[in-house]
């Protein structure tokens, strides 16, 4: 499998298998990726949207048109919230 982290040319297993490794290293296999009237949203660990802060978090990520472009960002810009 030849994967070039953060590149569009991955096909979405590929990228599948690259956020799981980096939600293994980073969070201890946790990823969530919600999908919203609006598009995508996609970040390592658990929300805690039980509690005001943490929908107030969820309600600042970005939000992406297709899983794809927000796979793409998270394996550049890798967060958690």
């Amino acid at each position: 499998m030849n994967m070039e982290k953060g590149k569009g040319n991955n096909t979405m297993d590929d990228l599948i298998t690259l956020i799981e490794n980096l939600a293994k290293e980073e969070t201890d296999g946790h990823v969530t990726l919600m999908k919203f009237t609006g598009g995508w949203k996609v970040f390592l660990g658990t929300p805690l949207i039980d509690y005001n802060e943490g929908r107030d978090k969820l309600g600042a990520e970005i939000q992406y048109s297709t899983l794809k472009e927000g796979i793409i960002s998270l394996l550049d810009n890798p967060h958690s919230i």
